[in-house]
């Protein structure tokens, strides 16, 4: 997965008017895509609600006009 390279079609779903993103992808490549978008303010803030499974994984992602954009990963270990 370390190989997989960043995606324009990320950056292209970030930009569409949607709050929330919910994702199972293991690899980041949603993240990793837009981390270095001009339209992400830095820092992306990380959350979760629980520590024993990767249910509810939360980032924070505020666009650099102030929108916050919620993005989860879905995971089950």
């Amino acid at each position: 997965m370390t190989t997989i390279a960043p995606h324009e079609i990320y950056v292209d779903l970030f930009k569409i008017n949607a709050k929330n993103y919910l994702t199972t992808n293991y690899d980041y490549a949603f993240k990793d895509s837009i981390v270095y978008a001009e339209q992400v303010r830095q820092p992306i803030e990380e959350h979760s609600s629980e520590d024993v499974y990767s249910l509810r994984r939360l980032k924070e992602i505020y666009t650099n006009n102030g929108v916050l954009k919620n993005f989860w990963q879905i995971h089950v270990k």
